[in-house]
């Protein structure tokens, strides 16, 4: 024996604190809607006027020939259209390939890898030559360098030769310096001297012969003492 199936109705309840529209109302509804419908038909509404709104200016009276066909630009103008940026001009010509970008990045890589193993080798080289003690014989090295005793007595002698020195200077510098009666004693001797010289006929015939003759001669006093 067969289902039996029954329709079912869905219902909504309606808003609490609202009312529904009453038949009354709907009638009125339907009533004005008909009434503008058959208005609308009988009477065709015109279109609005064209004011100064629509076109502004259509009232008004331009002469063709005073306007400015072209536009002025400034220099700032200019510079803001040719402005030309740098990835504009790296885009062409100056790209690298991508087989090219692969190989410099490789040989970087390389580079950074040797440049890591070797600081790897000299750690260890560092290492191993701090763990190794020194082996050999030190005979010779402690032959060649001087003792302590050997120092001292040098800086000794070095210290009496100084102060001998010292002493030589310091008796010379006494025996050069001149009191003041002997040093005037010694400027009026050389003064007489000198006016003898300019009195002397030789002077007055060849002074510069005279003058280098003198000097030829004291120099080889100096220079031979034992002679004079």
């Amino acid at each position: 024996m067969g289902k039996l199936t029954r329709r079912r109705t869905r219902t909504r309840a309606q808003a609490i604190g609202k009312k529904g529209p009453t038949s009354s109302q709907n009638d009125k509804d339907l009533n004005s809607m008909e009434l503008m419908s058959e208005t609308q038909h009988e009477f065709k509404v015109p279109d609005p006027p064209k004011t100064a709104l629509g076109n502004p200016f259509g009232g008004a009276k331009i002469d063709m020939s005073t306007l400015r066909t072209k536009l002025t630009t400034t220099d700032d103008d200019e510079d803001r259209m040719s402005f030309i940026s740098k990835g504009s001009i790296s885009k062409g010509k100056d790209q690298m390939k991508k087989k090219d970008k692969m190989k410099l990045r490789r040989e970087r890589w390389l580079e950074k890898v040797e440049t890591i193993q070797q600081s790897k080798k000299r750690r260890k080289d560092k290492m191993k030559r701090l763990k190794t003690p020194v082996v050999g014989d030190l005979e010779p090295m402690m032959s060649a360098l001087p003792e302590l005793s050997e120092i001292i007595q040098m800086s000794r002698e070095a210290g009496k030769r100084a102060d001998k020195r010292r002493q030589a200077l310091g008796s010379q510098s006494k025996k050069n310096t001149l009191k003041a009666k002997q040093r005037q004693k010694l400027l009026n001797e050389e003064r007489e001297r000198f006016q003898q010289v300019l009195q002397h006929t030789a002077f007055k015939t060849n002074p510069f012969a005279t003058i280098n003759r003198h000097l030829s001669l004291k120099i080889q006093q100096e220079n031979d003492p034992g002679e004079s």
